[in-house]
């Protein structure tokens, strides 16, 4: 198996379980985890559906999905030409101010940093880019 794949399709909800199952797939093929395999599924939702409402106001674009393997770790890269943003640097939403007020909404990267070993953020020739770092861990 190649230690490097991507996907690029238009930014559209009807294409995020081809995104999921792209990742997968490779992490699967690596021999990651099944508990593993789900945490990339639910961090890749969070990142994609947030392209896919955020990214491209008013007008259609692309995402594209990564996948690497080297020493250990799989790195998974989310890619977009939208409109700059980084995830990261947003503040973690006040649980208990947003349950007083029925808020709902910005706990996404709060999950992603959660469930991975490592996530970056970069904005490199008008593109966003989203890095998540699963590392295997075997026997576990």
């Amino acid at each position: 198996m190649e230690n490097k794949s991507n996907i690029e399709l238009p930014a559209r909800l009807d294409h995020l379980y081809k995104f999921m199952d792209f990742a997968t797939s490779f992490a699967a093929q690596l021999g990651f985890t099944d508990n593993i395999l789900k945490n990339i599924e639910l961090c890749l939702e969070e990142a994609l559906v947030n392209i896919f409402s955020y990214a491209y106001k008013n007008t259609t674009g692309k995402a594209r999905v990564g996948c690497l393997y080297e020493d250990g770790k799989l790195i998974i890269q989310v890619m977009d030409s939208g409109a700059p943003f980084n995830p990261i640097a947003v503040n973690s939403p006040d649980v208990h101010a947003n349950m007083a007020n029925n808020r709902i909404g910005g706990y996404g990267i709060v999950l992603i940093k959660k469930l991975t070993d490592e996530v970056r953020y970069a904005r490199e020739n008008d593109k966003n880019i989203l890095t998540l770092v699963f590392v295997k861990h075997n026997g576990l």
